[in-house]
C-alpha cells in the first residue's frame, strides 16, 4: 500500500529569480516553485498530483516559521501513504502566527492540481512522536491515525486508519495468525492513547465516534479502494464479513478482498490495477481472474463485483450490496449498526 513518490525540486525565490525560473517550472505558492522538467504531456494527473502536493508541503515548511510536524493527510503523503482525497489541504502543527493560507491552482502540462489551503492548527498531541522525513518534520503513523480518527470525515478516517494498520503491521495475508495479533496490539495502542487524549481534552472532540473509526478500520485492506469499500461491508454486514478470506480449492489457496461466509457471498473491486501493468499482463491476469471466479462458483460461492464508480456513489452502492444478499438468502434481513447510524447522520448514505 506505501508508494515511492520521488521527493519534488522546489525554489524559494529571492528578488528577480522569477525571471529565471521560468522555463520548466511551476509556481507552487507565492515565492517558490517546482522544477517540472520531468513530466510531459504524456505524464498521468495522478504523478503530476502527487508531485504537487509534496511540493506544496515542502513549500509551506521552507516559507513558514514555527511549524512543528506535519500533521492528517499531510503526514500521510509524506511517510508515502496515498490519501482518500486525492488533493488533500496541508495541515500541520504550528507554534505561532496560525493563519490560513491559500495554495493556488497548479498546471503542468496541460494538467490542472486544484487549489487547496494550509490549515495550520495549535493542537500537539505528542512531540516525542515526531519524526524527520525527508528534511520535514512529521508525526507518527500510529499518532496520524489517531489524529485522523478523532477528526476527519468517517469514510476518510476509516480508509486512512486501515492504510495505516496495514503498513504498521507489515500484513500478510499469507500470515494472518501473526498479522491479527500484530492488528490487535496497534489498536490497543491507539485506544490507550485515545483515552489519554480524552483525560486530557475531555470536550474537544467524539471520542465515541472515534473509538467507533478505530475498531472498523481493518488491516486486511491491502490498498486504497479495499479499504474504501470496507466501511459499506461492515454497515451492511456487520460481524458477518471476514477480509482476506482464505479458500481451500484443488490444492490452492484463494484469498478474497471481503466474504459474508453465512451467505458464502464474497466481495471484490473489480479494478484494472490489480490487472497488471501492460496489455499482456492485464490479459494473462484477467483469464487468471475468469477462471478463479468459475472454480469459486462451482464450490458455491457468488460474486459482488465493485467497481471505481460504486465507490463514489455510496446509496447505489449499498443498495446493490443489499439486493445481492436478499437473492442469496430471501430472509436476510438489514441490521442496524452503530457505523450505518454514523454514515446516515454525515450524509453519506
Amino acid at each position: 500500500m506505501k508508494t515511492s513518490i520521488q521527493q519534488p525540486e522546489i525554489i524559494v525565490l529571492k528578488g528577480n529569480d522569477s525571471k529565471k525560473y521560468n522555463k520548466h517550472y511551476a509556481k507552487i505558492m507565492r515565492g517558490v516553485v517546482m522544477n517540472t522538467e520531468r513530466f510531459s504531456k504524456d505524464s498521468p494527473a495522478w504523478e503530476i498530483r502527487d508531485a504537487v502536493n509534496l511540493a506544496r508541503i515542502h513549500a509551506v515548511y521552507a516559507t513558514r516559521t514555527g511549524i512543528e510536524c506535519f500533521t492528517h493527510e499531510s503526514a500521510m503523503l509524506i511517510h508515502g501513504i496515498p490519501t482518500w482525497d486525492n488533493t488533500p489541504e496541508i495541515r500541520a502543527v504550528k507554534g505561532n502566527d496560525r493563519h490560513i493560507v491559500d495554495l493556488k491552482e497548479v498546471e503542468i502540462c496541460k494538467h490542472t492540481v486544484v487549489s487547496r489551503k494550509f490549515l495550520p492548527s495549535a493542537l500537539m498531541l505528542s512531540k516525542k512522536h515526531v519524526q524527520n522525513i525527508n528534511g520535514l518534520p512529521v508525526e507518527s503513523l500510529v499518532l496520524t491515525s489517531l489524529r485522523i480518527a478523532l477528526s476527519r470525515p468517517a469514510i476518510d478516517a476509516i480508509v486512512a486508519v486501515s492504510e495505516i494498520l496495514h503498513e504498521v503491521t507489515s500484513f500478510s495475508r499469507f500470515h494472518q495468525k501473526d498479522s491479527r495479533i500484530a492488528e490487535k496490539k496497534v489498536k490497543d495502542t491507539l485506544l490507550t492513547s485515545l483515552m489519554n487524549v480524552r483525560r486530557e481534552y475531555p470536550r474537544l472532540f467524539n471520542y465515541k465516534r472515534a473509538e467507533l473509526i478505530i475498531n472498523t478500520a481493518d488491516a486486511g485492506c491491502e490498498n486504497i479502494a479495499e479499504a474504501a469499500l470496507l466501511p459499506f461491508v461492515c454497515a451492511t454486514f456487520p460481524n458477518q464479513y471476514v477480509t482476506q478470506y482464505k479458500i481451500r480449492a484443488r490444492r490452492n489457496d484463494y484469498y478474497a478482498d471481503f466474504a459474508i461466509p453465512g451467505l458464502n457471498l464474497l466481495i471484490e473491486f473489480d479494478g484494472k490495477g490489480k490487472m497488471g501493468s501492460n496489455e499482456n499482463e492485464f490479459l494473462d491476469a484477467r483469464q487468471e481472474s475468469i477462471k478463479r471466479q468459475q472454480l469459486l462458483e462451482m464450490l458455491g460461492y457468488s460474486f459482488i463485483r465493485v467497481t471505481w464508480k460504486e465507490l463514489l456513489s455510496p446509496r447505489e452502492l449499498m443498495h446493490h450490496l443489499l439486493s445481492v444478499a436478499v437473492t442469496q438468502r430471501e430472509n436476510f434481513r438489514e441490521e442496524s449498526s452503530a457505523l450505518r447510524t454514523l454514515l446516515e447522520s454525515e450524509s453519506v448514505l
